[in-house]
């Protein structure tokens, strides 16, 4: 279509066009800013002026060149497969450089392996100059990161088409159009935005605001877009220094950073809320919040915003708190006269629930209930069977799944809530990485068709294998699925993980579709073979309960054995440093720290956290408190999961110089997971072993465990 208007154009300016373009060509080391020209002469004097015209424009062209320096730039294409990754928002970094141009622009993945500035013809011929990937790493707006491969372009001229030909990895040379536009140069773009955002920062002196409380608008931005804060947000002004209270839409955050200072939550239940420093309104206020709503915690950054014209006294506010205060007051008095009467209803309401509750399970929309698959260590989810081969799958907190048997139809007058998985499952898109493991295991690895993982991304064997052969297509990760490859597949369940939360919309889209989304909640267990008990679900799944059963007592029978052990009493830190040189370390509820329990270690950290706080299973700590809490810890576990594995102990010390003084350091009992870690959740109970032996072992050429292997 657009190459059919391309040429109706062409015919009608022939015509019709009173003015004629020209793409400026880069010369002597510069690029020039397209030019058009417009006058008013018949179609007969230009063809007496058009030796003139175009020595305008080259003179134009002279005068409007780009200097040598760095620039912002947009890389368009003529394909939706070849383009720059969505995290650079269509952008690369183009220099001008001795009368050249080059372009750095980060791709999609790691597909592409090389390029080439002309035909795919001219390519593959001998001498042909191919360009080689750069490995970058980008940052997606929800904080996610990512490894993909970047190349660095010649660039002939802006505003004009030229030829790059690409290849991947089925060996096929492939022709596309590329264009770079709309060049900026990084000062000019650094000048152009403080002129945005330098507006005068009010503070509560400048406004007169005398002490007391207060509300105010509150404009947040940054991250994905999708988190929001309650505005307006109320405040408090003492001694001139403004303190607001900042609630959030989602209960995942654990922390933010305003400069160097940490702010925890003042709040336990609902909604994340922190009471932070505000040094003034009606400017961006630049601060760092921490969520761990994904399967890893991220930092993103985002602006708040409170404006003065907004500020209203909070004289409601004080109302409503002595009301507050009043209420409960009077609550507690009429307790103390009612309390045996409100006992006795509030155990006659928890009878007649569990009463209700019994005769829904009892009664399905028709279906009657047979019995509830045996759970040992698993919370996050269960299985009612129903008779005729019906089983209801529940996930805490995300909902219910009517499992319906091959040959047989869902019944009617469901509640509409419940969402319908047909057998056989042919085509699943599995996106949470913690479940393949578990579907290898049942050997149920025909059943996946699509993955939220590349090749490059798996860990496990098999699914790489299937990755690399076609057996599985890789259809885009949790925030970008590829809708149009999964619709093909007819694709029968995603399972996702809880990284969907940051994408709702996509969760909707693939509802829409019909496609059922099941969130695997494995992250959210606190013990570590509650985890692997999700191999149970699969089983239900894929009709393989009895294989599950098996494979699963086998990991029980080997904590078994461990558990008769003593205790060494050796302690163990967990850790990785992250971006801003801060330890993340897991709460003594967190699964991992249990392993280490169970192991015969002793957690470093085994007081941090309520131990039923599996929501908030990690937390940051500054270097000095960690410091603190951790450097006579007997052994040191580096998380490599997040950041790479390390190899040798230097490699850990370039992250904190503190960590030197540790007694593990010093003692040479330093080890680091690898990749496979959490990938792997089938061995858990193998993960166990691999820290006792490391405590228990005297062995001191000891260096490689199965998921572990020692820093020297």
């Amino acid at each position: 279509m657009k190459r059919s208007v391309a040429m109706m154009a062409c015919v009608l300016s022939g015509a019709m066009v009173l003015g004629s373009f020209s793409p400026v060509m880069a010369e002597t080391g510069a690029k020039a800013v397209s030019a058009t020209v417009t006058d008013s002469k018949s179609s007969d004097d230009k063809k007496d002026d058009a030796k003139a015209d175009t020595a305008d424009k080259k003179d134009d062209a002279k005068d409007t060149v780009l200097e040598d320096g760095t620039y912002s730039a947009e890389f368009d294409t003529d394909s939706g497969m070849f383009h720059v990754n969505e995290a650079n928002d269509g952008k690369g970094t183009l220099t001008v450089k001795d009368g050249k141009m080059t372009i750095h622009v980060s791709l999609n993945s790691k597909k592409i392996v090389n390029l080439f500035v002309g035909k795919a013809e001219d390519a593959q011929k001998d001498g042909a100059e191919i360009l080689e990937p750069t490995t970058d790493e980008v940052t997606y707006s929800d904080g996610y990161k990512e490894e993909v491969y970047g190349f660095d372009i010649p660039v002939p001229a802006i505003d004009e088409e030229f030829d790059v030909a690409l290849i991947g990895k089925k060996n096929k040379w492939y022709d596309h159009k590329v264009k770079v536009t709309n060049p900026q140069k990084e000062a000019d773009a650094e000048v152009s935005d403080t002129k945005e955002t330098d507006t005068k920062k009010m503070t509560a002196e400048d406004l007169k605001l005398e002490d007391g409380d207060y509300t105010a608008d509150v404009k947040l931005e940054g991250g994905s877009g999708k988190a929001t804060v309650t505005s307006p947000a109320e405040f408090t002004v003492k001694d001139g220094k403004v303190t607001a209270s900042v609630e959030w839409s989602s209960p995942y955050y654990d922390y933010m950073l305003i400069g160097d200072d940490k702010y925890e939550p003042v709040n336990k239940d609902g909604n994340s809320v922190f009471e932070i420093p505000v040094d003034g309104f009606d400017y961006p206020m630049e601060v760092v919040a921490d969520t761990v709503a994904m399967s890893t915690p991220h930092e993103i950054e985002y602006t708040l915003q409170f404006d003065s014209a907004s500020i209203k006294e909070a004289e409601k506010i004080k109302m409503k708190k002595k009301l507050r205060m009043f209420l409960c007051a009077a609550l507690a008095a009429s307790m103390m006269a009612t309390a045996p009467a409100l006992v006795q209803a509030a155990e006659e309401k928890e009878t007649t629930e569990t009463t209700e509750s019994n005769a829904v399970r009892q009664d399905l929309a028709g279906l009657k209930y047979d019995h509830s698959l045996e759970l040992q260590y698993a919370d996050q989810f269960s299985v009612d069977y129903y008779e005729g081969g019906y089983a209801l799958i529940t996930i805490v907190g995300d909902g219910q799944f009517l499992l319906v048997p091959k040959g047989k139809e869902a019944p009617e007058g469901l509640d509409s809530d419940i969402a319908v998985i047909k057998q056989p499952l042919d085509n699943i898109y599995l996106v949470a990485t913690s479940a393949m493991d578990l579907f290898c295991a049942l050997d149920g690895l025909d059943s996946i068709s699509l993955s939220g993982t590349n090749a490059d991304g798996w860990y496990i064997d098999e699914a790489k294998k299937a990755l690399e052969d076609g057996s599985i297509s890789f259809a885009g990760k949790y925030s970008a699925p590829d809708y149009e490859l999964i619709l093909s597949k007819n694709c029968d369940l995603a399972i996702e993980s809880t990284m969907i939360y940051h994408k709702p919309e996509v969760k909707e889209k693939l509802e829409q579709f019909g496609i059922p989304v099941l969130v695997e909640h494995s992250s959210y267990e606190s013990h570590p073979l509650g985890r692997t008990e999700w191999l149970k679900l699969y089983g239900v799944l894929l009709g393989k309960e009895e294989l599950a059963d098996k494979l699963f007592q086998e990991q029980v029978d080997k904590l078994k054995a461990i558990e008769d052990s003593e205790s060494t009493g050796k302690t163990v830190a967990f850790f990785y440093i992250n971006s801003v040189g801060a330890a993340n370390v897991r709460k003594s509820g967190d699964y991992v720290s249990k392993m280490i329990e169970l192991a015969g270690g002793k957690y470093i950290f085994s007081d941090l956290g309520a131990e039923d706080d599996n929501s908030l299973s990690t937390m940051n700590m500054q270097m000095e408190e960690f410091y603190a809490g951790a450097k006579d810890a007997d052994y040191i576990i580096y998380n490599s999961t997040i950041d790479g594995e390390l190899t040798d102990i230097s490699q850990m010390l370039e992250k904190s110089s503190l960590l030197a003084d540790f007694k593990a350091v010093k003692d040479g009992n330093v080890w680091c997971t690898n990749q496979n870690l959490f990938q792997e959740t089938m061995e858990l109970g193998t993960m166990i072993e691999d820290i006792h032996t490391m405590l228990t072992s005297d062995d001191p050429n000891l260096d490689t465990l199965t998921y572990m292997h020692k820093l020297k």
